[in-house]
């Protein structure tokens, strides 16, 4: 499914729901960059999500999937700027994302990926079998 196609499944499945007056339910998960011995990765807070969310969602493969499309600007300030001391301090490691889950639709919503000034929007489906993310 392309980014834009699911972005409108979402986009009109939102409208749906609210014309019904179902408000859908989002939940916000911080997305942070840490550096450790084998270099960047990205990390999806899961207390954060929740554990019946958590239980639903493939954490580690939308991490692989959101690092994957993070601007080559961001990762090479991160490289140069974030230093390991970042990974034994979670709590001060810098948010550079955040996912917007819809579980009423069963699809993660999108991911804002902070660059700068600018934001990226990336549409990520939970389930699509390829590589559209």
């Amino acid at each position: 499914m392309s980014e834009n196609s699911h972005a409108g499944t979402v986009a009109e499945q939102l409208a749906i729901a609210e014309a019904d007056g179902d408000e859908p339910t989002v939940i916000e998960v911080p997305i942070t960059l840490h550096r450790n011995d084998q270099g960047l990765h990205a990390w999806v807070d899961e207390s954060a999500v929740g554990d019946e969310v958590a239980n639903e969602i493939d954490i580690e493969e939308i991490e692989r999937r959101l690092f994957n499309r993070f601007p080559e600007v961001l990762l090479q300030n991160a490289e140069e700027n974030l230093t390991p001391e970042w990974c034994r301090k979670p709590d001060e490691a810098p948010r550079v994302a955040v996912a917007e889950y819809y579980p009423d639709i069963e699809r993660l919503g999108g991911v804002t990926v902070s660059m700068d000034q600018r934001a990226q929007w990336a549409m990520i489906p939970r389930d699509d079998g390829g590589e559209s993310a």
